[in-house]
C-alpha cells in the first residue's frame, strides 16, 4: 500500500481479489490476497482465473469461507484455513454463466447468472440476441431450486439503448 490511515481502519484483515490486465483481462490469472493493518500480506491463494466479486461468510463450523467466481464460468469457494477450493461450473447446471456474485444460501448457493434470449419489439422492428441476468438459488448438488429471469421483469425493447447491440452483448 502506498497510503493508509490507521485511524480509520478496523482491526482485522482486508481480503481482495487481484487481476491482471495487459491491456485486456487475463482470464487465466487471478489471486485472492489478505493483508493486515500494517499492509503486510498474511495470506494469498493463486486461483488461476480472473475472479469477479467476493463474499466472505462463516462456514457451518464457524470458520470463514471466501466465495467468488471463476470469471463467468462458475462459482468457487475457498477455505483460507485448509486451502480447500471447491468449484461449481455453470456448465454442470442449467445456467449459462455464473458471474459477479456468489454467496452461501440455505444449503447451497445464491448466484447471479445469465441467459441468452432472442427479443423482438425494438424500435427498428428487429429481433436481437440479448443477454440478461438471472438470480438463482442452487442446492448443494448444483441443482437450480429457484430462479427469476430479469428479462421477465424488464423488457429490453422498452429500455432500448444502442450499446445493447455491441459485440459484448452478442
Amino acid at each position: 500500500a502506498t497510503v493508509s490511515d490507521t485511524t480509520r481502519m478496523q482491526p482485522g484483515l482486508t481480503i481482495f481479489p487481484i487481476s491482471q490486465w495487459t491491456p485486456m483481462a487475463e482470464l487465466d490469472w487471478g489471486y485472492m490476497v489478505a493483508v493486515d493493518e500494517a499492509d503486510v500480506v498474511v495470506w494469498y491463494r493463486d486461483l488461476g482465473t480472473l475472479n469477479i466479486g467476493m463474499h466472505i461468510a462463516p462456514d457451518t463450523r464457524g470458520a470463514v469461507e471466501i466465495y467468488t467466481t471463476d470469471f463467468v464460468n462458475g462459482a468457487m469457494v475457498v477455505n483460507p484455513w485448509t486451502g480447500e477450493l471447491r468449484t461449481l461450473m455453470a456448465l454442470d447446471t442449467e445456467l449459462d454463466s455464473i458471474h459477479h456474485e456468489v454467496m452461501p444460501w440455505a444449503d447451497g448457493l445464491a448466484v447471479l447468472a445469465t441467459e441468452l434470449d432472442q427479443v423482438g419489439g425494438f424500435p427498428d422492428d428487429a429481433t436481437y440476441n440479448i443477454v440478461g441476468d438471472v438470480l438463482a438459488e442452487l442446492d448443494a448438488d448444483g441443482v437450480v431450486t429457484w430462479r427469476v429471469d430479469l428479462m421477465d421483469l424488464i423488457n429490453p425493447a422498452e429500455l432500448f439503448t444502442v450499446d445493447m447491440h455491441t459485440i459484448f452483448w452478442q
